[in-house]
């Protein structure tokens, strides 16, 4: 079975305390997981809307990570189309 990861699931291990029933989860299924390229740039998005400095390093060696190691949908124009929408809703 193919999982589909919500960013709060998947970002769940870089929390200060995170759920272990949550972590467990991700290790038992890893192989089984996919991600939508949106929830990826989502998380990306607030990695680097942090300032410069240690948290920030963790985060996106961590995002790096997760990335190499992951599934992800394909991109096509629909999903062109709502990145962009949720783009620049988070501007605003």
């Amino acid at each position: 079975m193919i999982y589909l990861v919500d960013a709060n699931v998947l970002s769940e291990p870089t929390k200060l305390s995170p759920n272990p029933d949550v972590v467990d989860w991700l290790i038992a299924n890893e192989a089984d997981l996919i991600v939508d390229p949106i929830i990826l740039g989502e998380i990306h998005i607030g990695i680097l809307s942090l300032s410069s400095g240690q948290k920030r390093r963790q985060l996106d060696q961590w995002f790096r990570t997760v990335v190499e190691t992951i599934d992800c949908l394909p991109w096509d124009a629909a999903v062109s189309r709502r990145w962009a929408r949720v783009v620049v809703q988070l501007r605003k």
